[in-house]
């Protein structure tokens, strides 16, 4: 039986394009049709969809992009307004500090003229209290001579002399050991 329906198709030709959807149309042509419908108004659907999408993706992103130039504006105006405070602040720090710096200059100035000042009095002092201690010490020096010399003249005065004074404790010697001999005798 299998030879003979191979028969049968090879005897037979094959149908023309036309003939197949034909008997396509006859066998699932409402089906067919029916799901091309289904398939038109799925896609028609699928299209509107993702037109809404992209319509409502577009708003978002529209939105977004509009929130974040916002945002971005008031940042930046922030950073303007930061670093203009930060400049006026550097701008006030400098100047204080250029006017400290002045006042330093001055005072330091005022000092220095003050102990050049001071030296030089300390000096003319110094010298003044050496002239005059000087001049003491020699005025000293001049009443300890002529007092040294006076006392060295009364002594000289008032010595006795060795020869001499040898001489009398020797006769006193021999007087009292004349004595002291005439006295055992």
């Amino acid at each position: 039986m299998k030879a003979t329906k191979e028969k049968v198709i090879n005897n037979n030709s094959l149908p023309d394009d036309d003939n197949i959807d034909k008997i396509r149309d006859i066998l699932f042509g409402v089906q067919v049709k029916d799901f091309e419908k289904r398939f038109a108004k799925l896609e028609a659907n699928l299209d509107k969809s993702i037109v809404k999408t992209q319509k409502d993706t577009q708003k978002r992103l529209d939105s977004l992009e509009s929130v974040i130039k916002k945002e971005i504006g008031a940042l930046l105006e922030r950073i303007y307004v930061e670093q203009d405070s930060r400049n006026a602040a550097i701008k006030g720090v400098s100047e204080e500090i250029e006017v400290t710096t002045k006042t330093f200059e001055k005072e330091l100035s005022k000092t220095k003229d003050k102990s050049e000042s001071n030296n030089k009095k300390l000096r003319e002092n110094f010298a003044e209290k050496t002239k005059t201690m000087t001049a003491e010490f020699r005025e000293k020096q001049k009443e300890l001579s002529a007092s040294l010399k006076e006392k060295s003249t009364n002594l000289e005065s008032a010595k006795v002399d060795r020869e001499m004074l040898a001489k009398a404790f020797s006769m006193i010697s021999e007087s009292l050991s004349g004595k002291s001999s005439a006295s055992k005798k």
